[in-house]
């Protein structure tokens, strides 16, 4: 595949990768410039390696909201050619509906 990396917009979405259903894991997958900066206001361990995994707990202030799996897809290495991060968390209907709503908005990209 040949990307006009040129032409990517430069914002940072972030959505629910996984679809909705009784699925023991749920990933929201946050890409853009801003993803890596986003994942360090809420994550609770900041050593975070470029494809690699690392363990650590999302969190809303001093709240904790989930212990976590996090990747990190440094830009031009990930499928769309941007930084990208993925939030591997508990799923099912109820946590990734709720979860998803309060870190969507934690996140506000």
């Amino acid at each position: 595949m040949n990307f006009a990396y040129e032409n990517f917009d430069t914002s940072t979405i972030a959505a629910i990768a996984t679809p909705i259903g009784d699925g023991s894991v749920a990933i929201i997958r946050i890409s853009g410039p801003k993803a890596l900066p986003i994942l360090k206001t809420i994550f609770s361990n900041q050593k975070i390696e470029d494809h690699g995994i690392t363990y650590g707990k999302i969190h809303d202030e001093s709240i904790v909201l989930d212990h976590v799996l996090v990747l990190y897809f440094k830009a031009p290495k990930s499928f769309t050619g941007q930084d990208v991060v993925e939030i591997h968390c508990h799923g099912g209907r109820f946590l990734q509906n709720s979860r998803s709503g309060r870190w969507l908005s934690i996140i506000s990209v």
